[in-house]
């Protein structure tokens, strides 16, 4: 229904997010005049995608196999990489709820996920391991997670602004 959830640019590619047949979800890569299907998911609506240098597409979406599950959402971090699809899962339980997401120049993983009083609002995934905030990070809404060309990670929140420079 030409629903494009979520599009990045990569290397002269185009990639996307969108609805496909139903309810699948698909994920599309587009090469100049050449479009080609790279996935197709069936969960619930993706949340926020991120392009990592060496190929892996990492996006943020309902794990189920179908949308409408169950009464708790089971968002997950996915990565999709050289034709395979997996699952980073912090914890096991459903109250992680990341929504969106960001990668920098090592190819660490940026994921912001809404308050709970289990989790910090604020993880890194570095490839193997998850890794979360310090216990002082402010618990602010984030909005928005980008890096700059140092690698520095800027933070949008509800009350300003967080630079983490590494």
């Amino acid at each position: 229904d030409n629903l494009i959830y979520c599009m990045q640019i990569l290397n002269g590619k185009i990639y996307i997010l969108s609805k496909g047949i139903e309810t699948a979800r698909v994920g599309i890569e587009i090469n100049g005049n050449h479009w080609k299907e790279l996935f197709v998911s069936g969960g619930c609506f993706p949340t926020d995608m991120a392009l990592g240098s060496t190929g892996s597409i990492f996006y943020i979406e309902d794990s189920r196999e179908y949308c409408g599950g169950g009464l708790f959402p089971d968002e997950v971090l996915f990565e999709f990489v050289n034709g395979q699809k997996t699952i980073h899962r912090e914890h096991e339980a459903f109250n992680d709820l990341p929504y969106i997401l960001s990668t920098d120049k090592r190819d660490y993983v940026w994921v912001a996920k809404f308050s709970s009083d289990l989790y910090e609002i604020l993880t890194v995934f570095d490839g193997e391991n998850w890794h979360e905030a310090p216990k002082k990070f402010p618990d602010d809404f984030i909005n928005c997670i980008e890096v700059d060309d140092e690698n520095n990670v800027w933070i949008g929140t509800n009350n300003g602004i967080y630079v983490l420079n590494q």
